[in-house]
C-alpha cells in the first residue's frame, strides 16, 4: 500500500490499525472491497458510507447477505451525522456508526464493543475468539 495510491489519511489509519495488532487489506472502492470479502473471511469490516463503485450501505447489505457476513463486525465510517443516515446504516446491517473525524480511541472502542456484541450474540466468550481477518473499504485481520 502506498500513501499516494489511497490518500495520506487512509494510509495513516491503516498504520494505526497495523500498529495495534491488525493485519489490514485495503481496497480502493466498494466493489473491490466486496470482491475481497467474497474471496476471504474477515472479522471486521470498516466501511465508509461514501465509497466509489458501491457505497458503504450497499456493501454492508451485500456482506450481510453472504454466508460469512453474519459473523462479521461491520462499522460504518462517515462524515454524515444526520439521524436519517444513522437509521439507514442500521437498516443496512452495520454494528456501529462513527462520524468523522474519528479519533483512534473512538475507533478502537467501537471495534471492541462491536466484537463483544457479535460474540455475545453467537454465544462465544470473548476469550474464545480466534485470530482471523477483518475489512475497511479497508479489510483488517486480527492478529492472534
Amino acid at each position: 500500500m502506498t500513501a499516494r495510491r489511497f490518500g495520506r489519511r487512509l494510509a495513516k489509519r491503516c498504520r494505526v490499525l497495523t500498529l495495534n495488532d491488525y493485519d489490514v487489506t485495503l481496497e480502493r472502492d466498494g466493489r473491490l472491497g466486496l470482491a475481497a470479502f467474497q474471496r476471504e473471511k474477515f472479522d471486521i469490516c470498516l466501511l465508509d458510507v461514501m465509497m466509489p463503485g458501491m457505497d458503504g450501505l450497499e456493501a454492508c447489505k451485500q456482506v450481510r447477505a453472504g454466508k460469512s457476513g453474519q459473523d462479521t463486525t461491520i462499522i460504518m465510517l462517515t462524515s454524515q451525522s444526520a439521524p436519517a443516515m444513522r437509521v439507514q446504516a442500521a437498516l443496512s446491517g452495520c454494528d456501529a456508526y462513527l462520524t468523522k473525524p474519528i479519533d483512534k480511541q473512538s475507533l478502537f472502542t467501537a471495534i471492541d464493543k462491536a466484537i463483544a456484541k457479535r460474540a455475545e450474540l453467537r454465544g462465544v466468550p470473548i476469550s474464545g475468539l480466534q485470530s482471523g481477518k477483518g475489512f475497511m473499504g479497508l479489510l483488517a485481520r486480527l492478529r492472534g
